[in-house]
């Protein structure tokens, strides 16, 4: 699609969360990947890590009003998040997250959030956090999207070059496409925060796209790679 580059970094963030990059020589080689371990070991970037972050900085929040006697700070996300699991307060919250996965699927009316795998009762969490922050500037929620898209620039920093990658299998910025694919980097705002993150360091893309089809983009790309043939 883009005849002026010859390197690509694929982005793929949904529940879980995987970099890859991609060199053009005559065909499309691999050359790194990073991530893409699964939510017990990773998934950073993704709804799970979303999730995951949410319930740490709730509980920090709880942790340090301990210590200074403070009230909890307002939060349009811990109230959400309160009245999701069932409960008045947050220490509360750690029963939902740890009681057992149930034997079997529950529906109806019993289809709750403990009636869920422990990995569903917090991936499930991530949309709740994207409306506290876009819908609501809940700081408390931007920053966990910020912290979490901050994990997922540093896993596409390494297929970047960290001084120890192979010159071969370094991606130039400059010189290569950055593609996005998945529900939560479907959300503009999220990618912002992304993008934010990799300028920072230092990374900025020739060109950054969305694949919200990957079918018709496969399609079109051929189509015009035959037509300039």
């Amino acid at each position: 699609m883009h005849h002026d580059v010859d390197h690509a970094v694929a982005v793929i963030a949904g529940t879980g969360s995987n970099v890859v990059s991609f060199k053009e020589e005559g065909k499309i080689v691999e050359l790194g990947r990073v991530g893409g371990w699964g939510w017990m070991l990773g998934d950073e970037g993704g709804g799970y890590d979303v999730g995951r972050e949410a319930l740490r900085q709730i509980l920090l929040v709880q942790d340090k009003s301990s210590v200074t006697g403070a009230s909890l700070p307002k939060s349009r996300l811990i109230d959400s998040v309160l009245k999701t699991f069932g409960v008045n307060n947050v220490m509360e919250i750690l029963g939902g997250v740890y009681s057992p996965d149930p034997l079997s699927p529950i529906t109806g009316e019993q289809n709750t959030l403990q009636s869920l795998p422990r990995e569903k009762r917090i991936s499930s969490l991530s949309p709740l956090v994207f409306e506290a922050a876009f819908d609501y500037g809940d700081p408390l929620a931007l920053n966990i999207l910020r912290t979490s898209a901050g994990k997922l620039a540093s896993q596409i920093t390494i297929l970047l070059g960290d001084g120890s990658s192979s010159p071969d299998n370094i991606v130039k910025t400059n010189e290569s496409v950055l593609s996005f694919g998945g529900s939560l980097v479907g959300i503009e705002k999220y990618r912002d925060l992304l993008l934010q993150d990799l300028a920072q360091r230092g990374h900025v893309f020739k060109h950054v796209v969305f694949i919200d089809d990957a079918a018709a983009a496969g399609a079109a790309g051929l189509a015009k790679l035959y037509t300039s043939s």
